[in-house]
């Protein structure tokens, strides 16, 4: 098939077009572009470059080439007068075109004066002289034949008095200053703008174009001094001077009647005198010869500018600035470097910044487009513009096809996507061509595309679509992606990104996933991606939506994969609000009857118990039960008096449970101080575990139960408890000034107490740590140690007593763990007395209660 064969070719110049991009000044790494005809030999060009060179980033650039022809004319825009007639260029672009001007494109011109519109340096249309300067410029033009040229824009015009005296005009069409001469006319503006005092000439001439090469001939018709500005007659020319300009002496005498001459010429470069546009610019000259001009300003902006190639191409080039993300602007050199780059031996710096615009009017569109994205956030307006303007009429014969979007296409396999046609005549005017349009894809693929541009991706890799009438056609590439570079997972409802998932129990969340290949967004709907969560967790539909479990403190993960890509997103589910947080603990129901221990634990909110979290001593020593869906029971050789359960389930949550199981008071008294202590049955308990001992008196053992139990005693007593082999701990290093007041049998006991961050001693606020050990220990002190020896993850107890605020602040969580867990009630008048010292009976109470 000839139109097979025909995109074959054109593939194979596509490649070669754009491997060129691929090494670039602006950047290493070549993003994506496209290039479209938008007139005879005229094209528009939109790239986006990745730069390695730090702090840059993204690069965009615009433009449009074209090779000189007779369908296409450049034109200047200046708005309707020099003076005051700052346009945008999508604006005057659209002025021109409701003229009758077919404008294709164009960019922003010189740079120009923000008080006044009036541009900097020289503009010329069709040989005559819109706005000159005194000074020269370098600047571009375009001759009768429709070649560009560059060179020196250097005007001169020159009054010739009827005594032959000259004077140089330095200024046509410019804002008066009080340092030179100036020439205006009707393209000026309707009035002179002058503000200050000067002397006005009105000139009845020949004619009131300042045409280059030519004489202009004229009287005075008026010559007087007025402070301010003046009319300047239809048809005539105003010579004006300010009173304090050098010059002003010799035009003073001027009278009505005197016949004058003014010529105008281009001495420097006779081309401008038959330039169909000419203008110059106050910027540099970046390029010339091919060589890149050297000493170029510093500092990267927007901008704009025009070159010529080898080959007679002109480009109007534009590149964005100052927009993190987007693209950051160029310096002069790199600007230079870019339009050789492309082709250019000649290049001139335009007027770029907030200024830089470019217009284009894309293949089958009616209207003028702004096509880049200006720095100010809006086009700016300004004094001049340049623009191609198509000569070809309308012959409504179909010539050229587009498929949009103009850029290249990346859609994941099996997702879809939506792609028009447009067409142009042979003219390169739009017309309409539905109905005519068939689509198709390049033979070979898989892929397909319904007659009304929907694509479907069914190939991996580069694939055609082709729309075509006859043997005109046009082709967009589509990347067909299986495995895309990321994967993006964001809420559905808030279009946040999402790294991480926090949702309560029983909700639910939808999310949705989008794809990136090669810094590009992929196309891609919800069949193109694969979703999983871990099943504690909840479960997920193929659409992304997720249903959190009912279970408490669940984590896990999301997955999301296409391809061989995936994106992991850690789930952890919490509380929704309406829960009993006593229930987050485990429930321990337990029985001792003859020599078996039995029992349930119930958890709550789906959290789990693992049998190794299960921990039972019988008198201290641990047994190990048989636990099975909920129940345990562990049995005992002989009678235990005291059972201790604790239980942790898989989130931390602990609870204890201690049972009396057999009757303390059948133990053996040991101390003779003892027997009507209302701690008698603790004490011989005690006694019997090992955890205390008394003092041989000749009334025998004694214990002095109501005697403040000393921190030394108390250290015993815990270690005791711990079967602690205090040899151990022989090395450690105790941090206190009083060591040498510790008794030697508490000595080892100290150490390892400490070593475990068990007791750490009393500080007296200058730095200094004290054991105190002969001194009485405190409630306060006493609870805290003995909070440190239970495992974590009890429950704590919000503090009632009345004395609450003598607790000092490092005692507060012994306190509430003791009181939850019922081993502290406090006394009859609910008071806790966390100062009061502990009486030896009380201390040994307070370990019994963790047997």
């Amino acid at each position: 098939m000839k139109l097979i064969k025909l995109l074959s070719s054109f593939i194979a110049a596509a490649a070669l077009i754009s491997s060129s991009a691929f090494a670039s000044v602006l950047g290493t790494g070549y993003i994506e572009g496209y290039t479209v005809q938008i007139g005879q030999d005229a094209y528009f060009t939109n790239n986006k470059f990745l730069s390695d060179q730090s702090g840059v980033g993204y690069q965009t650039e615009n433009y449009i080439s074209y090779t000189p022809n007779e369908g296409i004319t450049p034109v200047i825009g200046y708005g309707t007068s020099v003076y005051g007639s700052l346009t945008k260029t999508l604006a005057e672009g659209n002025r021109l075109i409701s003229g009758g001007s077919d404008i294709i494109g164009g960019i922003n011109a010189d740079y120009f004066s923000f008080q006044t519109g009036v541009p900097m340096s020289n503009l010329i249309v069709g040989g005559e002289v819109i706005s000159k300067d005194s000074s020269a410029t370098y600047g571009f033009g375009v001759d009768e034949n429709g070649k560009g040229f560059m060179g020196e824009n250097y005007i001169e015009s020159v009054l010739t008095r009827a005594d032959g005296r000259t004077l140089n005009i330095e200024c046509i069409n410019k804002y008066r200053q009080p340092y030179a001469m100036y020439l205006m006319n009707g393209k000026f503006s309707d009035q002179t703008r002058n503000t200050t005092l000067g002397l006005d000439i009105i000139i009845d001439a020949d004619t009131d174009k300042f045409m280059l090469g030519e004489t202009i001939k004229g009287t005075v018709t008026y010559a007087e001094c007025y402070n301010g500005s003046i009319k300047i007659p239809e048809g005539t020319l105003v010579l004006t001077v300010d009173v304090n300009a050098p010059m002003f002496d010799q035009i003073a005498d001027i009278a009505v009647g005197e016949e004058i001459e003014i010529s105008i010429a281009a001495p420097t470069e006779p081309r401008w005198k038959t330039a169909i546009i000419g203008m110059g610019s106050t910027g540099e000259y970046i390029l010339s010869g091919g060589v890149v001009t050297p000493g170029l300003a510093a500092g990267a902006a927007p901008r704009t500018a025009v070159g010529l190639t080898e080959s007679g191409d002109i480009i109007l080039y534009t590149i964005d600035g100052r927009q993190t993300g987007y693209s950051y602007g160029v310096q002069l050199k790199t600007l230079a470097e870019r339009m050789k780059e492309l082709g250019c031996v000649e290049a001139i710096n335009l007027d770029g910044g907030g200024s830089t615009s470019i217009v284009a009017k894309l293949p089958g569109e009616d209207a003028l487009v702004l096509m880049n994205k200006p720095s100010d956030g809006s086009p700016r307006s300004v004094s001049t513009s340049i623009f191609l303007k198509n000569n070809l009429p309308a012959t409504g014969i179909i010539g050229h096809i587009q498929i949009y979007p103009a850029l290249k296409s990346y859609v994941m396999k099996g997702a879809s996507v939506q792609l028009y046609a447009k067409a142009t005549d042979t003219g390169y005017h739009p017309m309409d061509a539905s109905g005519m349009i068939s689509f198709s894809v390049e033979d070979g693929k898989a892929s397909t595309i319904d007659q009304n541009g929907y694509f479907t991706a069914k190939d991996a890799g580069t694939v055609y679509a082709i729309a075509s009438v006859g043997e005109v056609y046009g082709t967009h590439e589509v990347e067909c992606i299986e495995s895309p570079d990321e994967i993006t997972v964001k809420d559905e409802a808030t279009g946040n990104k999402i790294s991480s998932i926090k949702i309560k129990r029983g909700d639910s969340i939808n999310l949705t996933a989008s794809a990136a290949y090669y810094y590009h967004d992929v196309i891609a709907n919800d069949g193109c991606f694969i979703w999983s969560a871990s099943d504690n967790i909840g479960t997920i539909n193929a659409n992304g939506e997720f249903y959190a479990t009912d279970n408490l403190f669940e984590s896990g993960f999301i997955t999301v994969s296409a391809g061989s890509t995936s994106v992991t997103i850690p789930v952890e589910v919490t509380a929704n609000g309406n829960e009993d947080e006593n229930l987050f603990y485990p429930q321990i129901d337990a029985d001792f009857d003859g020599n078996t221990l039995s029992g349930t634990i119930t958890s709550k909110y789906g959290l789990k118990i693992s049998p190794e979290n299960i921990k039972i001593t019988f008198d201290g020593t641990p047994v190990t039960p048989v636990y099975s869906g909920g129940s345990f029971t562990c049995s005992a050789s002989e009678t235990p008096h005291k059972i201790r359960i604790t239980v942790t389930n898989d989130k931390g949550y602990t609870s204890a449970m201690s049972i009396t199981a057999s009757d303390p008071s059948t133990l053996d008294n040991p101390f003779s101080d003892t027997e009507n202590s209302w701690a008698k049955d603790i004490l011989s308990y005690m006694y019997s575990q090992k955890l205390i001992s008394g003092e041989v008196t000749s009334k025998g053992l004694v214990f002095n139960p109501q005697k403040e139990m000393t921190r030394s005693e108390f250290a015993v007593m815990v270690c005791n408890y711990l079967k602690i082999n205090t040899q151990d701990y022989a090395g450690i290093d105790l941090p206190y000034a009083d060591l040498s007041s510790i008794p030697n049998w508490a000595l080892g006991q100290f150490r390892a107490l400490y070593s475990l961050g068990i007791i750490s001693g009393r500080g007296d606020g200058t730095g200094k740590v004290f054991a105190d050990p002969n001194t009485g220990i405190s409630r306060a002190e006493a609870f805290t140690i003995i909070a440190r020896l239970l495992p974590s993850g009890l429950k704590k107890a919000e503090i009632t007593a009345k004395d609450k605020s003598d607790i000092p602040t490092w005692a507060e969580d012994g306190f509430k763990i003791l009181i939850a867990d019922g081993t502290v009630s406090g006394y009859e008048d609910g008071s806790l007395l966390p100062l009061k010292k502990l009486t030896k009976a009380e201390a040994a109470k307070l370990l019994y209660g963790l047997y």
